[in-house]
């Protein structure tokens, strides 16, 4: 009997939106072979520079297309997490996320959010990512082929069945999506020692710790260019909200901005889809990449897998 030859698979990234997609394509088929194309020295990826939070926020369903996909999202993650906790016990952590606040806005968002010392407060379901191990770890379970090589051109893997983009805003390179924007992230981050992890929204200011990395976390912002004066504004705005809160907090000099790229599509919607034969995009995620990466590997490998 002739063996039978697997497709090959070409993936371009080595962030959260290719080592996700290789996980749940290599989970649901071994008739597929994947050779995984990154350059972190000429194409560092924004993956490692994310707050790597993800709560629901109490989004509805039926209000707008990001918003359903924010919610099929988050289910998709939780489905996730229901399968591969055991093998992600180092790596993501389950906690609630406390929105205080006040206001219309803020009762529109969250009616049944209830009274506390600092307004109101609506607490829900969280997962915090430890962002260098949760990689790392996807990175060994795939244990797929991995090849540091900066692709520019799609010609460069003529050679693959099929060819899954998951580089980010350096998709600029291959001209294929003009629809599409680099803007900036930015957070500020200090070295502290709290005694669990926790995510707080006070007032629209974002602070979250990380206790495995003790590592205090206020914002993000976004901006247009790599670093805004906006964008700073932004974040000692929030430092000195916080403080008038009587959160513990380092001085303001202890803090390390972090930033990084963050790539952006039209009404920041992210495409994952095939747009030519055989090549998919995977991308567009913005703020929102441990969220979204979970329903596009999901997605894209059952459009993959149909082909086979």
């Amino acid at each position: 009997m002739t063996k039978k030859v697997k497709k090959r698979c070409a993936v371009i990234g080595d962030g959260i939106a290719a080592n996700t997609f290789i996980f749940y394509l290599l989970s649901r088929t071994s008739d597929i072979k994947v050779t995984q194309f990154f350059n972190e020295s000429l194409f560092p990826q924004s993956s490692l520079k994310s707050t790597a939070i993800v709560a629901n926020r109490n989004t509805p369903f039926g209000v707008s297309e990001y918003g359903d996909l924010l919610n099929k999202s988050f289910i998709e993650l939780e489905s996730f997490y229901l399968k591969n906790s055991a093998k992600f016990l180092e790596e993501i952590e389950v906690i609630d996320h406390i929105d205080y606040g006040n206001g219309v806005d803020y009762h529109r968002k969250y009616p049944n959010a209830r009274k506390s010392k600092y307004g109101f407060e609506f607490a829900e379901k969280a997962y915090i990512f430890y962002p260098h191990e949760f990689l790392k770890k996807l990175r060994e379970l795939n244990n797929n082929e991995r090849i540091k090589q900066a692709i520019t051109e799609y010609k460069q893997l003529s050679e693959y069945d099929f060819i899954v983009d998951c580089s980010g805003h350096y998709m600029k390179f291959f001209n294929h999506y003009v629809d599409s924007q680099i803007t900036s992230g930015s957070y500020l981050c200090a070295d502290f020692d709290f005694d669990h992890s926790f995510s707080i929204t006070m007032h629209r200011c974002n602070l979250i710790y990380r206790k495995k990395y003790k590592q205090l976390i206020i914002g993000s912002s976004t901006g247009h260019d790599f670093m805004e004066q906006k964008e700073f504004r932004h974040l000692k705005a929030c430092y000195k909200t916080l403080g008038e809160y009587d959160f513990q907090l380092p001085s303001f000099n202890e803090f390390e901005l972090v930033r990084s790229y963050r790539h952006k599509m039209l009404k920041r919607l992210p495409v994952w889809k095939e747009f030519k034969k055989n090549k998919y995009i995977n991308g567009g995620y913005f703020r929102n990449g441990y969220q979204f990466s979970f329903l596009a590997g999901k997605e894209l490998s059952e459009m993959i897998i149909g082909k086979l």
